[in-house]
């Protein structure tokens, strides 16, 4: 189960500290120029080491949607202009490997593998996962504006996840390559990277699927409780014949919140001729299913004021 690793990474690196580097700062600096024993390396402080927590995130890493979710928190912890948060992230921003610490990080994790967008593992091998590999995808976009290999790898892991991945009744993509099944952690993994890829391409179409497949896997995953339920409008785990897991993990919740954060920053920064006629009801929506995953969590029954591991379980410790 991805727990702690996961949780330590997506919570503390994604929603805390993004929220506070936001705000204005152009950090941009390599890390030839980085001086590693500084002691005020970022522009505010979250009251805790969060170098400590970076080197963890770059550290502890074994499999390909911890590099991607890595090489994602760096990108926005070193260089939040070059994130979808920045300002001004399109188009696409021109930098070498040596110059952002997040794609050095990420082009020693990607494994280009198949090219011709016929398996999910383009950038890594995902163990059979179809959105895993993809979370290397904004590095590889990122990469690729000066080393074409790396765009190959973003084009044939886009081309696999919306053209030959297995789908869920109603269109929703599955997060495993052998069976249609669908995972909350999918949405931090594939939707950002496709929307990103989209809007590096000029692709408007693409750009709404990034957008409409939020709405599908919500239609699926989003537990069905009574309007009373304090927690009401939190996910399922896992929906799927081959691994399922209903629960209502607090990480997983975090992944599907996380990951159309990005999406609708995204849509939010994307050329207006990309969004012409359809940004507003866009945004409405996606933030509309944000909001309702972090009420549900906020309704949730917390265990000494933090959130359990499965939002609604009572009884297991802690």
């Amino acid at each position: 189960m991805r727990s702690g690793f996961v949780t330590l990474l997506c919570t503390t690196l994604i929603f805390v500290y993004t929220s506070m580097v936001t705000a204005s700062v152009d950090f941009r600096f390599s890390l030839g120029v980085l001086d590693e024993n500084r002691k005020a390396a970022f522009p505010f402080s979250p009251g805790f080491d969060i170098k400590k927590v970076a080197l963890l995130a770059e550290s502890l890493p074994s499999h390909s949607w911890e590099y991607g979710t890595a090489a994602e928190a760096l990108l926005e912890l070193y260089n939040p202009s070059i994130s979808v948060f920045g300002d001004k992230p399109f188009p696409v921003p021109v930098y070498f490997r040596s110059e952002v610490k997040s794609l050095d990080y990420a082009a020693s994790k990607i494994v280009l593998g198949d090219l011709l967008g016929t398996s999910p593992n383009a950038l890594s091998d995902g163990a059979g996962a179809v959105g895993d590999p993809a979370s290397l995808g904004v590095s590889a976009v990122l990469l690729g504006k000066t080393e074409p290999q790396y765009a190959l790898g973003a084009w044939s892991q886009q081309e696999y996840i919306v053209n030959r991945a297995p789908r869920w009744f109603n269109g929703a993509i599955s997060q495993r390559a052998d069976v249609a099944e669908l995972w909350s952690d999918w949405m931090y993994m594939a939707p950002p990277f496709l929307a990103y890829y989209a809007v590096d391409c000029l692709d408007e179409d693409l750009l709404k699927e990034a957008v409409r497949q939020c709405g599908l896997q919500r239609q699926v995953l989003q537990a069905n409780l009574s309007d009373s339920t304090s927690y009401k409008g939190v996910w399922h785990h896992i929906i799927g014949p081959q691994s399922y897991e209903p629960g209502l993990w607090s990480t997983g919740n975090a992944w599907s919140a996380g990951g159309m954060t990005r999406v609708l920053a995204t849509i939010m920064k994307a050329p207006s001729e990309l969004t012409n006629g359809w940004l507003d009801d866009a945004v409405s929506t996606l933030t509309f299913y944000i909001k309702e995953i972090l009420d549900g969590a906020i309704g949730s029954p917390h265990d000494d004021c933090l959130l359990r591991n499965y939002l609604n379980d009572t009884t297991t410790a802690h």
